[in-house]
């Protein structure tokens, strides 16, 4: 009989599964909104700015890690539509939110419940010990956005402040599933990833959070022997 991966790596390594394996499921309520870029400068200016390199870092990434994904959302734009467009990342098989965006989303649930004070330790653990698969989480059925949303704002330009239009890419009432494993360390039990993903829900993913968007329900939440 063929192996599984997990008999493999103990053959080889001879250490058992060394993380807890979860199934998760996902419907956003409403629209999600994309916060990629969609002009290239935009994106390189983001990207090089000091404060975008300070919360890569945070949580453990770099503008390595997230410029090739990153620039996969750009399209050329005329002069009218200029500015404040966002999407969403997208590959081949459509549009898709990314693994690490996961993580970084129990980040700041982490922050809300304060358990960094609680348990020493645990955001080393949400920054190097969790892992989410696949990389590209498809929205089920919908490789397309389903439309877009727009909005009036003023920014401060080097002419002084201007009025634009800001618009982003929404898709409505998506689902997703992945997996998130996590190293068993003693610093990121079941009850407070629950605890996690539930606040999560309210605080919502995606663009424009203050606004209401971004808010979803957990549909599944499972423990699994997948790896």
């Amino acid at each position: 009989m063929k192996k599984t991966k997990t008999e493999i790596e103990k053959d080889v390594l001879q250490v058992d599964d060394m993380y807890q394996h979860y199934a998760i499921g996902l419907t956003f309520v409403g629209k999600l909104l994309g916060g990629i870029p969609k002009d290239p400068e935009i994106i390189r200016a983001w990207l090089n700015s000091e404060a975008t390199r300070k919360k890569l870092e945070r949580k453990g990434l770099t503008v390595a890690d997230v410029l090739p994904e990153v620039m996969t959302a750009t399209e050329v734009l005329s002069d009218q539509e200029e500015a404040a467009w966002s999407g969403f990342r997208k590959d081949a098989e459509g549009i898709y939110i990314a693994a690490h965006q996961i993580p970084a989303m129990l980040h700041d649930a982490a922050n809300l419940l304060q358990l960094h004070k609680e348990v020493q330790g645990l955001k080393n653990t949400l920054t190097r010990g969790v892992y989410v698969r696949p990389d590209h989480i498809h929205f089920k059925d919908k490789p397309m956005p389903d439309g877009s949303e727009e909005w009036g704002a003023r920014v401060q330009g080097i002419r002084g402040p201007r009025s634009i239009l800001q618009k982003h890419d929404y898709v409505e009432n998506a689902e997703v599933e992945f997996d998130i494993s996590v190293i068993d360390n003693n610093k990121l039990s079941e009850k407070n990833l629950r605890r996690m993903f539930y606040v999560s829900q309210e605080m919502g993913m995606g663009a424009a959070r203050p606004r209401g968007y971004g808010k979803f329900k957990v549909t599944h939440f499972g423990e699994t022997d997948e790896k």
